[in-house]
């Protein structure tokens, strides 16, 4: 039996959608939204109290709300421990390298632009837009997929008439004021998000159907985090894709150009905190969803990647589940609209075609506001492609694309780092390792994931970094200089 019939589902995505644009237009426009600056970012005048819990809520993906509960649920403690770990950790190291790209960029709109600024290479500027790039469409399309199958397994609407929905949803009011629409969303749905999440856990763990369950219910994890067996595979592998994946979202970064510059570390330490509470209070339920393994069922059609789902609707009251819904709906929809606006600010650099520009003219951008909405469209219906695609096509599936993204931005991780901390690097060095890493390392990373060869899957990761450092190296510059110089 579905939770809700489609004129339920129509109602709760009328009220969501409703609510976000009217908070837009009473909160978001007229607040810059005629400039471009005001557009991508929010006239870089963004407080701390409020770019926190837009970092924290662009970092909550959809799928990662169902995953904490998922490998809570099947690998216990350990499973919980690096997931969580490394997720925070992916926020907190923009403690340290925002306010150092906030000092050296003051003008500029993206991680890409930087490194242009920095090595004054077009290879480099190629690279980095096509891993940004492919980042922003992965965060749409991953969030219309996983979020579009939650809903239909709760209503039994189809998924091919759900992603277009929750798109339309996103675009109603990123469209209208941009970046600014995207961070008073972001702080709406984020408390959205925690109260339904602290409410959801509070009534299950009540309920008394089961215990808490640490040990999860496959033989790979366990209570004890730093098994080595498991230590050195899946939590290297998490550790390495997470803390690579957001040094590689754009995301993140745009946020670190729109706070005020004595907010950026402020802000980045409030998000850090408040992301912590999402993953760390979900995991809860795979741990009590582990105690009930026995009486768990799981309905046709839905696998353990739904799990929580499953343990709500399972001892929750309707209303309870009903919440959960919204607040998974909150969670893709924060992500959605960041990826959009991230999308943008990438845009601003192709449009603009800097990399033919001397790097003293890179704060002259000329992108319009339009021109900025029109980019969003094309991203919109590329992401809703992909994912039609993944639906529909045989044998096509989501993984194949998590492959692509986690190798693509481990690949150019290092060098970001060093771009920010090291006066010796080279845009050969980045060009090198980088184009090692890329035409070797995607193919051995698809047959280790594929064949769930963790143990090749940890050692190729960590070949990435230790490659993309000794190219780095290896091709420094011989005289030290300026972080501020394009060579």
């Amino acid at each position: 039996m579905h939770l809700l019939d489609e004129n339920g589902l129509i109602i709760l995505i009328a009220v969501f959608g409703l609510a976000m644009l009217a908070i837009t237009i009473v909160f978001g426009r007229g607040l810059g939204h005629h400039s471009i600056d005001g557009f991508i970012l929010a006239n870089r005048d963004v407080p701390w109290w409020l770019g926190g819990p837009s970092v924290a809520a662009s970092w909550t993906w959809a799928i990662a709300l169902m995953v904490s509960v998922q490998l809570a649920y099947q690998n216990g403690l350990a499973g919980a421990f690096w997931f969580i770990a490394p997720n925070i950790c992916a926020v907190l190291i923009f403690v340290w390298l925002a306010p150092k790209l906030r000092k050296a960029l003051p003008q500029g709109y993206s991680l890409p632009e930087w490194m242009l600024y920095r090595t004054g290479s077009k290879g480099v500027v190629a690279i980095y837009l096509i891993v940004f790039g492919f980042y922003q469409v992965m965060a749409v399309t991953v969030q219309i997929y996983a979020g579009g199958h939650l809903l239909s397994a709760a209503t039994g609407v189809s998924v091919q008439y759900l992603m277009p929905a929750l798109l339309v949803i996103t675009l109603s009011y990123t469209l209208l004021s941009g970046l600014q629409a995207s961070i008073v969303t972001d702080l709406v749905q984020l408390v959205v998000l925690l109260l339904i999440a602290g409410a959801t856990i509070a009534i299950v763990l009540a309920s008394g159907s089961a215990l808490l369950d640490l040990n999860g219910v496959t033989s790979s994890g366990g209570i004890n985090p730093f098994d080595p067996s498991f230590a050195l595979t899946v939590g290297l592998i998490t550790t390495i894709g997470l803390m690579s994946g957001a040094i590689g979202d754009q995301q993140l970064w745009q946020r670190a150009l729109a706070l005020r510059s004595g907010d950026v570390r402020k802000g980045f330490l409030f998000g850090a905190m408040l992301f912590a509470l999402i993953p760390t209070g979900l995991s809860l339920i795979g741990f009590y969803a582990s105690g009930m393994h026995g009486s768990l069922i799981f309905p046709q059609g839905i696998d353990e990647g739904m799990v929580g789902f499953v343990v709500v609707q399972q001892v929750a009251p309707a209303a309870i589940a009903i919440a959960f819904l919204m607040m998974i709906l909150a969670g893709l929809s924060s992500t959605l609209d960041s990826g959009l606006m991230a999308w943008v600010s990438l845009a601003a650099m192709i449009r603009q075609k800097l990399w033919q520009t001397a790097p003293t003219a890179l704060t002259e951008h000329h992108l319009s506001v339009k021109a900025s909405r029109f980019h969003m469209l094309v991203l919109a219906a590329i992401g809703l492609i992909l994912g039609y695609a993944v639906e529909s096509i045989p044998g096509f599936s989501l993984k194949y694309l998590w492959w692509f993204m986690n190798t693509m931005g481990a690949s150019v991780a290092v060098p970001t780092l060093l771009s920010l901390t090291w006066q010796r690097l080279t845009g050969r060095g980045v060009i090198v390792g980088s184009g090692i890493n890329l035409v070797v390392g995607l193919p051995v990373v698809a047959y280790a994931s594929a064949t769930e060869n963790n143990t090749l899957l940890a050692v190729t990761y960590s070949l990435i970094l230790a490659i993309s450092a000794l190219s780095c190296y290896a091709f420094r510059s011989r005289t030290n200089t300026s972080l501020a110089s394009n060579r």
